[in-house]
């Protein structure tokens, strides 16, 4: 039986106001929903191809975009002069997005710095969503020398908001397959060499104002337990703190749950997940 047809679109976005925005979208014919997909630190929309088409090939209608400063979009490199710049664009977007998918139910699906923006879009600005999925996201700053360090951080944004800090990437947490490693390592729009202390400091803040209890639509934490980069503990928290919080880890699983060739039995948790949403609210 032959799949059915995904129409794909890309567009270039220009914004007077503040930097092009690059979309994508992937359309099946007849969606029953739209998931909104919102990338990481230092990636791009163009990284969940297999993610988009997986879903879309299952009546989900998928839309993507390059946040500021990532990918085909405009704006500094890796630097966020304020984190509601993240939200009002993707409050832009999802504008679109709701008059696209008109009433069907619309869920973001989140990864890295882009969990961190959807759960604090969900919080601060929750609108008609159905719902979140947050895969790898920086719940709160890792313990040691963590106050120290933002504390540093956000005197050097005041003083210097564009100087650039080298990111320390441990490649191992990314994920156990070289394929995916390679796959980050070779992509010439993804750069992980740094990011700006205005950006480090607007995200350990964006961090502080995050509540799991004031989030009152059902959220779907994602977690692979080999992922060394956000603190185990803090999405246990957040997921019992949520009242409609769920939390899902993967053994032997790294922060790229989404490229990993495993990742087809995620997707399908992901879509479970959803359907089992739908019914409850039929």
């Amino acid at each position: 039986m032959d799949a059915p047809p995904i129409l794909r679109r890309e567009c270039h976005v220009t914004r007077a106001a503040a930097p092009d925005l690059f979309r994508r979208a992937w359309l099946p014919e007849d969606p029953a929903r739209a998931l909104l997909i919102v990338h990481g630190f230092a990636e791009h929309s163009g990284r969940y191809e297999r993610l988009a088409s997986w879903f879309a090939r299952r009546r989900c209608a998928v839309f993507a975009f390059d946040q500021r400063g990532y990918g085909r979009s405009g704006g500094a490199r890796a630097h966020a002069r304020r984190f509601d710049d993240y939200l009002d664009d993707l409050a832009e977007v999802m504008g679109d997005t709701r008059a696209e998918c008109q009433e069907r139910p619309l869920y973001l699906v989140g990864h890295d710095l882009g969990g961190l923006v959807s759960a604090l879009f969900l919080q601060e600005r929750p609108a008609d969503l159905a719902g979140a999925l947050l895969s790898g996201t920086p719940l709160q700053r890792r313990g040691g020398l963590a106050p120290l360090r933002a504390l540093c951080t956000g005197l050097m944004a005041r003083v210097a908001p564009r100087l650039k800090l080298r990111v320390g990437l441990n490649l191992e947490s990314l994920s156990e397959d070289p394929a995916v490693v390679s796959e980050i390592l070779e992509d010439p729009l993804a750069e992980f060499s740094h990011a700006t202390a205005s950006l480090v400091a607007q995200s350990f803040r964006a961090m502080r104002r995050l509540h799991a209890r004031a989030l009152q639509q059902p959220v779907l934490l994602l977690r692979g337990e080999r992922d060394s980069l956000c603190d185990p503990s803090a999405s246990e928290r957040f997921a019992q703190e949520a009242p409609l919080g769920q939390l899902r880890s993967y053994s032997g699983r790294g922060h790229e749950i989404f490229h990993e060739s495993t990742r087809e039995e995620i997707f399908a948790d992901m879509l479970d997940w959803v359907c089992e949403r739908e019914e409850k609210t039929a």
